[in-house]
């Protein structure tokens, strides 16, 4: 079994498409979510755990066409899926969407030695900030969020594991630490 992470799938998001530069090639979330299908099962087997770091889907709760599409797409990604609520994570169908296709759905998540969260986390919270009264317990912080932008100020200690920042592939901690 191989645990994988990923952030900000965005199904149902017709906005999405033309917000963000990585998703301007999809005409409809239909194309973007056969896409997400595809890379995801190219990496991703029925044994293994793949974190989301939040933001699954929008639009479910004024559509029921969008909830359709989101529950087909969710239904063919392979292994066991554990939610790290997002921003957009919020709402009754997506409750039930995550519900009935996550595994667990949390705030945030230890990972060996790194943090796992949707919007990227204080600075002070990870080893390596200056010294002070403050709990420093991670190395990393592997999130989404930020989609195709940077952190400002760079830093390596975080890890964007955005739908745009690593080609809808979900990726294991040893990729991420090699990239």
């Amino acid at each position: 079994m191989s645990t994988f992470f990923i952030s900000d799938l965005h199904l149902g998001h017709q906005n999405a498409l033309s917000f963000f530069e990585g998703r301007k090639r999809f005409k409809t979330t239909l194309e973007m979510g056969l896409y997400l299908i595809g890379k995801w099962n190219s990496v991703v087997t029925s044994t293994d755990q793949v974190f989301v770091l939040g933001d699954i889907c929008l639009n479910v709760d004024i559509d029921p066409k969008n909830e359709k599409e989101v529950r087909e797409i969710l239904e063919s990604l392979a292994g066991e899926k554990i939610c790290v609520r997002g921003n957009h994570d919020i709402g009754p169908a997506k409750k039930t969407i995550i519900d009935d296709y996550f595994k667990d759905s949390l705030g945030c998540y230890e990972y060996r030695d790194a943090v796992c969260t949707h919007i990227p986390i204080h600075p002070q919270q990870l080893i390596g900030s200056p010294e002070g009264k403050v709990y420093k317990k991670w190395k990393w912080n592997i999130h989404g969020h930020l989609h195709e932008f940077p952190m400002e100020p760079p830093d390596s200690r975080y890890i964007n594991v955005s739908c745009e920042n690593i080609d809808f592939t979900p990726m294991t901690y040893d990729q991420l630490m090699n990239k």
